[in-house]
């Protein structure tokens, strides 16, 4: 394989990747380094409003948008908030199309098991994407394989909304610990809980 990768690169004069991860994985199969040239993607803005403030809100309003698949590790996430004593002021509505994968958005439905504080709120389209992190404090990008550009993380920041996601691939690289936002182990459901329950303190 890696022969093969270097025989198409020789066809190339440059190959952009948008995150660091694509790159590393590229050099590891073959194609030369000096080809290489990490270029992020952009978003457009234009519908994104910054806010700068929580406001007064009673709950720590965590959300998710994307995917509802097991790779995205959504189950992750309701069993970290489903692990949180009734008493913590938490609300989590997940976003995204149920009927895509109707078996796993089933064992999501069995996880939350009537849990008044998850909300699984269906598909969107783009054009609501700045009403749903205008009513977000926190976004959750629990994945559980390497992202490649997650640009719901961008579209969050660029509102002005903190993420926590799971320390891999371009998750990791979009996001400054304690600046932007946290990062915690893939698959680690009490470090997610923990720091849901941190950021939610101060409420």
């Amino acid at each position: 394989r890696a022969h093969f990768m270097r025989a198409k690169a020789k066809l190339l004069d440059q190959i952009i990747v948008p995150s660091k991860i694509m790159g590393d994985m590229l050099i590891k199969n073959g194609l030369p380094a000096e080809k290489i040239q990490h270029l992020p993607y952009g978003i457009d803005t234009a519908r994104i409003i910054r806010r700068t403030t929580r406001g007064d809100q009673p709950k720590l309003r965590v959300g998710y948008t994307g995917t509802l698949y097991e790779h995205k590790g959504v189950h992750i996430l309701i069993q970290a908030v489903r692990s949180l004593p009734a008493d913590v002021p938490i609300e989590l509505k997940i976003h995204g199309k149920i009927a895509e994968f109707p078996d796993y958005v089933a064992s999501l439905r069995e996880l939350i098991a009537g849990d008044p504080r998850i909300t699984l709120c269906g598909p969107y389209t783009n054009s609501q994407i700045d009403d749903i992190l205008g009513h977000m404090d926190v976004l959750v990008c629990p994945s559980l394989w390497y992202e490649n550009t997650p640009l719901v993380i961008y579209e969050a920041m660029a509102a002005g909304v903190p993420a926590i996601a799971s320390n891999l691939g371009g998750m990791a690289e979009s996001i400054e610990e304690n600046v932007n936002g946290l990062l915690f182990p893939a698959g680690d459901v009490q470090a997610l809980a923990n720091h849901l329950k941190s950021v939610g303190e101060p409420l």
